[in-house]
């Protein structure tokens, strides 16, 4: 180009036609802004670059490493995504393909938050010197680090520090110029990566036991910030020995003894709870600790009544108290059903032994365990409460005896009252006599009955019992197993408020008796005990035939010569003791009365009927 200047007289001339001056443009594009400006060690970050003058086909670089996923989508917008890169803040350049290029400096933050430094939990005797590390997990690309730990110092006394696992060939320089303070700044020319230890730091125990102090990281700054670690804080404790106590109560505040209480861990302690539920673990050394009760026996009053609490509460019509509806749980599936109730039912009865299925436990207490991390001093009220599995109600007693009378439980003052009667009745040997249970009920809502029958299992066999009218709607569990005692659990969610059959026991008469066979109650418990009954025990009657003379249940040769013995013919009187064999009850013992003993003859062992001579 050239220039003209006229004053409208005469023209000068900067350059001229013939030898112009020149201008060259040179398109240089600009970096303003990477979004985000950080973003994890190991790439993929999506990141948008503004600026102006970005050319199609340009190349982005993160601190000289190439990104990828290039995208120019305007001259002022580039989009891409990172490549991995030790944790540092790394310049970003964009290049065009007539090599141009725009630079940010400082422009992207590459992180690493998966780093955790630790120190440790640990202890030691007084006077001697211990070497405690300081760890690193999970570093990638680490190359410098500056800490800082703090500790008591009449605990400890800080000597000095060595390179750690991870820094070893590193320039290390330690600071243990201010009491319970350590100084670390470490740094090298080359990346480390992976997990190992910092530095080790050499103390002094100071402390006389018991004692302790935290090992705290106050600070850690790692590549100048671009790794951002989680910290692990320790602690370290002076070894002394130690007593670890407290009581064991039931969740109705009653002591529990047997109940062993195991600390494991820097050694295994065991205690057994006495009669006042107390414990006492002592000569425990410091260390860390998990403190642990167990008890699986001294299983009582585990009742048809509970199995009554947990079908109102898995209808809704009754709300359990926390330790309640853990004794309720006997499955531990975390939901009080039907199904717990099902199963106490079962043990009331004795048709399942505990532990019930699914709990793996007898008793539950809480807390569950009490952790120690560390034991590094006395520790008194560390208490427990227990749980017996399935005793929803809580009137578990330590030693209860399980054959509980018939009487109101003195707890629960009650001025109801009912009453439980079996039946007299009448049987056929061989054959079978159902005997009812008839409750009668005085103003009271019955929600669960508990019995124990007793009967001469020679003479009796209990049949499969069934529910009368009016325990209708009740769930039953019935345990025949051992001969001559029925355990028998009723249990129900809505209450039977009037009398009536309770139940109806069939026996099959298996032996001759000339008197009535007992059954009569061992055990008679209503709602545990809040309903006082009056108990009526029954019997059962062998029928014989007219014609078994030697009421051996059959009629038979032995009853064909006690008959001819008084044989007297026709209108002939009989002799004293000859009665029996009477049967037309004409005074005599001829033709007729032999017709009516040979419908009544069976032969040996097969049992005769008793209405054969009607």
């Amino acid at each position: 180009y050239y220039l003209v200047a006229t004053d409208g007289i005469s023209s000068v001339y900067s350059g001229t036609p013939l030898v112009p001056h020149s201008v060259t443009v040179t398109n240089q594009p600009t970096l303003a802004s990477v979004s985000p400006n950080n973003g994890p060690a190991a790439g993929g970050t999506p990141v948008s670059l503004a600026g102006t003058l970005f050319q199609e086909g340009a190349s982005v670089l993160f601190g000289d490493v190439l990104a990828s996923n290039t995208v120019v989508l305007s001259a002022n917008q580039i989009t891409c995504v990172t490549p991995p890169h030790f944790p540092a803040m790394v310049d970003v350049k964009v290049v065009n393909p007539d090599s141009t290029q725009a630079t940010l400096l400082n422009a992207f933050g590459y992180e690493d938050t998966s780093v955790v430094l630790s120190m440790p939990n640990t202890s030691a005797d007084y006077g001697t010197i211990v070497q405690l590390d300081l760890s690193a997990a999970n570093v990638v690309g680490l190359r410098a680090a500056d800490l800082t730990i703090t500790f008591t110092s009449g605990v400890l006394a800080a000597q000095g520090a060595t390179t750690g696992t991870l820094t070893v060939g590193w320039s290390l320089s330690a600071n243990t110029a201010t009491p319970g303070t350590v100084r670390l700044s470490l740094a090298s020319a080359t990346t480390v990566s992976g997990s190992g230890s910092l530095a080790r730091v050499n103390f002094n125990v100071v402390g006389v036991p018991p004692a302790s102090t935290a090992l705290t990281i106050s600070s850690a700054t790692l590549n100048d910030g671009a790794i951002t670690p989680g910290l692990s804080h320790g602690s370290f404790d002076v070894n002394g020995f130690f007593t670890v106590s407290g009581t064991v109560n039931y969740f109705v505040s009653r002591p529990v003894p047997g109940v062993t209480l195991t600390m494991a861990g820097g050694g295994t302690y065991s205690a057994v709870s006495d009669t006042s539920g107390q414990y006492s673990l002592a000569d425990v050394p410091t260390g860390t600790y998990t403190l642990t009760p167990t008890k699986s026996d001294d299983v009582a009053e585990i009742t048809a009544y509970d199995a009554s609490l947990v079908l109102q509460a898995a209808a809704g019509l009754r709300t359990l108290t926390a330790n309640e509806r853990t004794a309720a749980d006997v499955n531990r599936n975390s939901v009080v059903s039907s199904m717990d109730a099902s199963y106490i039912l079962e043990k009331s009865v004795d048709l399942i032994q505990v532990p019930f299925p699914g709990a793996g436990i007898v008793w539950a207490f809480d807390p569950t365990q009490r952790p120690y991390a560390p034991l590094n001093s006395n520790r008194t009220a560390q208490n427990f409460t227990a749980v017996l599995l399935g005793d929803v109600s809580g009137n578990w007693q330590p030693g209860m005896d399980l054959a509980l009378p018939a009487g109101g439980d003195p707890k629960v003052p009650s001025a109801t009252s009912a009453s439980l009667s079996l039946a007299d009745v009448s049987g056929q040997l061989g054959a079978e006599a159902v005997l009812p249970l008839y409750l009668d009920l005085q103003e009271a809502a019955l929600y669960a009955v508990d019995l124990v029958l007793s009967y001469d299992p020679t003479k009796l066999s209990a049949g499969t019992v069934s529910l009368g009218s009016a325990a209708q709607g009740m769930m039953m569990a019935v345990n025949t197993q051992t001969p001559g005692a029925i355990h028998i659990g009723l249990a129900g969610a809505d209450p039977v408020t009037a009398g009536g059959a309770l139940l109806e026991i069939p026996f099959a008469v298996l032996g001759v008796s000339t008197s009535p066979i007992p059954v009569a109650f061992q055990r008679a418990v209503l709602n545990e005990g809040q309903i006082p009954a009056n108990l009526d025990d029954g019997s059962v009657t062998i029928l014989f035939s007219s014609a078994d003379f030697d009421r051996d249940g059959d009629v038979d040769a032995d009853d064909f010569e006690q008959f001819v013995s008084c044989a007297s013919g026709p209108a002939v009187a009989l002799e004293s003791g000859c009665e029996a064999k009477d049967f037309d009850g004409d005074g005599d013992a001829d033709q007729s009365d032999f017709g009516f003993f040979q419908r009544c003859y069976s032969g040996a062992n097969v049992a005769a009927n008793p209405g054969c001579a009607n």
